[in-house]
């Protein structure tokens, strides 16, 4: 057996090798066929979605294939049909796709756009009608009609505001600024987000990002129209700050040619933005006097204290900025920035001034960015100079600083990003990571006008997924105070089968190298990687994980080729086997880790972790784990069908079921089959089955060292036998000194070497089949 197994597992490595193993595509709805005609095998017989009533929405019994195509809840509030697709594979419905489903109010501000009413007292009625329906029910078609809704809107605003004086475009610049602002809270507040998942992902990827860069607009509009040189606005799930700046630049008093230079360079700016107290949500604050005047020798440091997890923006001593202009689009600010504070202009001015808009936003990563193996672990936060059309290039060592709080913890692999909403461009250039910890990540950017991020990784194997979306959050704290516990009974195993001579044979030395490489194991998994700084101990860990993890696996084998002996053999298979099982069990492991970790190396750039190697190293690391489970699911198969054979006519029905059920937990916890949860978990990714599956491998896979001490010491009769007398003797001996003497004398205690075996075993004599099967599975 064990040689089958190193051949499939040679033959899967020659394909990882030759990079033929590739990942397919993940099959979503919006791949799915549209018309109501079955795409099954006309040979198969039919599958349907059960009839269910969700949301109000009745959906009839439907094949498989096909989608089920109904009216939208409340007729008489809301228009269209919501379409249902039921899974071909699983016959289980679908997320509703509710694109086509917008309430009345929807075309009532449509008419009130299109008749030119006045753009604050729109923006109004949308927010309070927003508001009302998330009390209610929001449709997908709602957020893509209110995002239409705001493009409209956005421009009627501009038209209305420059026809007026600039005092009355102030206050209605703030009023709408005040309800637009509002609206987009509740298009991106925790309520919405599940009528977003009824969208399809490039439905969710587009709305959101016109709504960003619609929110983004609002807030430059604002500061074209406004007067005073601060504005704050916060809502529960965005917030955003204009700061105008000025200070004295003593250089241009000197020469005037001076000052040519330096206006040919663009605005240079000394000083600090002092960061001004929130106000209630929804509240905007109105500070009255001239420019804020910067001092020279301190960077701005701008944080939204009153907003949950809010990132620290560090701009650099403003003097260092390099105006060299990446954009070429011009500026469309009606009125400029510097005029607004009412400073002195023109070339010989000693005033220097400059906007800078600021933007944070909550829950937006979700919308944007959602994979199985990656997602933004942070809030987004933007930052614009000027009228946000154009990009500031920083110098490379003067750059701007951004710190971003985790949003969840034991994600690996952090990458700081720049996301441009207005072309939809996510990238990695101008950033770069500085210091990382669980709770917070340090970036470094050499450019302005875009928003940062961070895009983190979730841990593959190490049951530590999020289900994005739905906020459920996986037991990886249960799974470590479960892995805690598992060490505790495995020591507890080690030292019984170690020291108490009577147990000494072959299945229990292959019992005592499985709890040694599971309790290796659990103890490598509780160190945490990337607090670790040092390159050896990083190299240790990183290889003594996968090690100690097929090494378990290997033994889990062993396990389950000598019960395939004992069962199957007509001869005792209690024989001298062990030099070959050691050698497969620690030499086949370490050929794998010294292979795996030549192709990639074990260092990284950022912080220690093996999770940040390739893919091609993770599938060489997960295929043998695989192929020894194949074969151990055989092997239990095999197994329980022998012990059904058995002839137990002495015990009754409740005994022998009992006996069954112990025997089949403890086989399955000895030869690992409950890992097999974890391969199904990725079988189905982020749906019901894959959060049922990943949760019983989290409890099985943690708990698997408690599992073996029960019943293999606790519920074993030969095991606890031993144990127990042992016990009662030393009562004993503290009662009477003599029986001290007699114990040492007769029932001594010697540990158990790794090669030693029972020598009252005769591997030629035979015995009743009947017996034999009974004495073999007497610790089952």
């Amino acid at each position: 057996m064990p040689s089958v197994v190193l051949l499939l597992t040679a033959f899967a490595y020659a394909f990882v090798l030759s990079g033929e193993i590739t990942v397919p595509p993940a099959t979503t709805t919006a791949d799915a066929p549209t018309s109501l005609t079955s795409v099954s095998n006309s040979s198969e017989p039919a599958r349907y979605c059960s009839a269910e009533t969700r949301n109000g929405v009745f959906y009839p019994k439907t094949r498989a294939c096909t989608e089920a195509r109904v009216p939208c809840s409340d007729q008489e509030n809301v228009e269209g049909i919501v379409v249902r697709y039921c899974s071909c594979k699983t016959t289980i419905w679908e997320t509703p796709n509710t694109a086509n489903c917008t309430h009345k109010w929807v075309s009532e501000l449509e008419s009130a756009i299109e008749k030119g009413d006045p753009a604050e007292q729109i923006s109004k009625k949308m927010a309070s009608s927003l508001e009302y329906t998330l009390s209610r029910q929001l449709y997908g078609g709602d957020i893509t009609k209110s995002v239409q809704l705001s493009v409209a809107l956005l421009g009627l605003a501009r038209t209305q505001f420059d026809g007026v004086d600039k005092y009355d475009q102030e206050a209605r610049a703030t009023n709408f600024a005040k309800s637009f602002g509002l609206c987009g809270n509740y298009l991106l507040s925790q309520q919405a987000l599940k009528a977003w998942e009824e969208l399809t992902p490039s439905l969710i990827k587009d709305n959101a990002n016109v709504l960003t860069s619609l929110l983004k607009q609002s807030v430059l509009t604002l500061g074209d129209y406004i007067l005073d040189p601060q504005k704050k606005l916060q809502y529960d799930n965005w917030a955003m700050k204009i700061d105008f700046i000025q200070w004295e630049d003593t250089s241009r008093k000197d020469s005037t040619d001076l000052a040519a230079d330096i206006t040919s360079l663009g605005p240079s700016v000394k000083g600090k933005i002092n960061a001004v107290p929130l106000t209630p949500s929804g509240q905007l604050e109105e500070l009255a006097g001239n420019s804020t005047t910067a001092t020279p020798s301190r960077a701005p440091r701008v944080e939204f204290s009153g907003f949950s997890e809010s990132p620290i923006i560090e701009l650099p001593p403003l003097s260092h900025l390099d105006t060299t202009e990446s954009s070429t689009n011009e500026s469309s600010a009606p009125v400029s920035a510097v005029s607004r504070v009412g400073s002195k202009t023109g070339a010989a001015s000693s005033y220097t001034h400059l906007r800078l808009s600021y933007l944070v936003f909550k829950n937006l990563g979700q919308l944007l960015y959602v994979n199985k193996f990656t997602m933004v672990n942070s809030h987004i936060a933007c930052v614009y100079v000027g009228d946000g059309t154009k990009s500031i290039n920083l110098l490379h060592d003067q750059p701007i600083t951004l710190t971003f709080f985790h949003l969840r913890r034991r994600l690996v692999n952090p990458t700081c990003i720049s996301l441009n909403f207005d072309t939809r461009m996510l990238s990695v250039k101008g950033c770069r990571l500085i210091s990382t910890s669980w709770e917070k990540t340090e970036c470094a950017c050499t450019h302005l006008g875009s928003c940062f991020a961070v895009l983190m990784k979730i841990a593959v194997g190490d049951a530590i997924w999020y289900n994005i979306g739905k906020d459920i959050k996986l037991p990886f704290d249960f799974e470590n105070i479960g892995r805690a516990l598992s060490a505790v009974c495995l020591a507890f195993s080690l030292f019984v089968f170690t020291f108490f001579r009577s147990l000494h044979s072959v299945r229990n030395t292959i019992h005592w190298n499985l709890c040694f490489s599971l309790l290796v194991h659990d103890l490598v998994f509780s160190i945490s990687l990337p607090r670790i700084r040092n390159r050896v101990c990083c190299a240790i860990v990183m290889m003594l994980d996968p090690y100690s993890d097929i090494a378990a696996f290997c033994w889990m084998l062993t396990e389950g080729y000598q019960l395939y002996l004992s069962l199957v053999q007509v001869f005792d298979s209690n024989k001298t086997r062990l030099l070959p099982y050691c050698v497969f069990s620690y030499g086949f492991p370490a050929v794998v880790v010294g292979v795996v970790f030549s192709w990639d190396g074990y260092e990284s750039k950022q912080y220690c972790s093996w999770f940040n190697l390739s893919l091609r190293v993770h599938l060489a690391l997960f295929v043998p784990d695989f192929i020894i489970i194949l074969a151990n699911v055989i092997i239990l198969v095999i197994a329980l069908r022998v012990l059904l054979t058995l002839n137990d006519r002495d015990r009754s029905r409740k005994d022998k079921l009992f006996r069954w059920l112990k025997r089949l937990a403890t086989l399955m916890c000895l030869l690992g089959v409950t890992h097999l949860f974890f391969f199904l978990s990725l079988y189905f990714p982020w749906t019901f089955p894959w959060t049922v599956f990943d949760w019983m491998h989290a409890v099985f896979n943690s708990l698997q060292g408690v599992f073996i001490f029960i019943l293999l010491v606790i519920l074993n009769e030969n095991v606890r036998s031993p144990v127990i007398r042992y016990l009662r003797n030393k009562i004993n001996s503290i009662k009477s000194s003599s029986v001290v003497t007699t114990f040492g004398e007769k029932r001594g205690i010697r540990p158990l070497s790794l090669l030693q075996f029972s020598r009252n075993s005769n591997p030629k004599a035979e015995e009743p089949r009947l017996l034999r099967y009974e004495r073999i599975t007497a610790g089952f």
